[in-house]
């Protein structure tokens, strides 16, 4: 049987959704964002119906995009499908915690076929391809490079992140390549911006230059970042020439490791 409660308050919810609905690609009317009213909240004394939240949260999204209304420019960010929300809302409810397959059982077993998807479509053995679920693009990039510091560092996880490392990558990449080399140590001045052509996609000639350099200079190359599509031009580097030059790099220099592409 079903909670009717708690079927009846999704519902209930989206209907209040679909009164912000009309002919304009938003949900309701933008209003004026007030930070300083945000800085002033406070958290209440006593806590509220499912009703009264559900009305909250459904205010906060008015003045959103809705991405697949066809009056919609904005590039990149798509619609959700009906699976996709599905997909989302059942785990929601029982609250899956993918640290071990005793607290998400199935779950973890999709992991694993989501992996192996997607390396069949790279071209990967799914038998020795391994991946896990993240936090978006960021978090993709954040676990590339940290891959590829324990490549050129083999023992950065006891010792830390000693001095050297560099990150080559497009100057139409995501900005998260600053963070990421912050947040794990490198420094953002470890980030190397390369060059690119009118249609966005990295200058191989750049980059090989860029990566010599910083071998000639003794350091090591912690990872090849390669944009599969810049946020608003859709720039896409050319990954088989990326990893040829990897590949010339290690033979030429002699590397004891092979520079982590991501």
């Amino acid at each position: 049987m079903h909670d009717a409660y708690f079927v009846f308050s999704i519902l209930r919810a989206l209907d209040q959704l679909d009164d912000l609905k009309s002919e304009v690609p938003l949900l309701g009317r933008p209003r004026t964002l007030d930070y300083a009213a945000a800085e002033r909240a406070e958290l209440a004394e006593e806590g509220r119906s499912a009703e009264e939240v559900a009305r909250l949260l459904v205010g906060q999204l008015e003045g959103m995009p809705i991405w697949g209304h066809p009056r919609t420019q904005i590039n990149v960010v798509p619609p959700p499908s009906i699976p996709s929300v599905i997909g989302s809302l059942l785990p929601a409810i029982y609250n899956p915690n993918l640290v071990s397959d005793d607290t998400s059982y199935g779950l973890m077993q999709t992991e694993a076929a989501v992996t192996a998807m997607a390396s069949r479509l790279v071209g990967y053995d799914p038998a020795q391809a391994a991946g896990v679920f993240t936090f978006g693009g960021t978090g993709t990039v954040l676990y590339g490079a940290k891959l590829g510091i324990e490549k050129a560092f083999p023992d950065a996880m006891d010792n830390g992140v000693p001095e050297g490392g560099v990150i080559l990558a497009s100057a139409q990449s995501h900005y998260c390549r600053l963070n990421v080399a912050g947040w794990l140590g490198l420094g953002e001045k470890s980030v190397v911006e390369v060059p690119t052509h009118l249609e966005n996609d990295i200058r191989l000639d750049a980059l090989e230059a860029a990566a010599r350099e910083a071998l000639d200079g003794g350091r090591r190359i912690v990872a090849l970042v390669a944009t599969m599509g810049t946020t608003d031009a859709f720039g896409v580097d050319d990954l088989g020439a990326i990893a040829d030059l990897r590949d010339r790099l290690v033979e030429d220099y002699g590397l004891d490791y092979r520079p982590h592409i991501h």
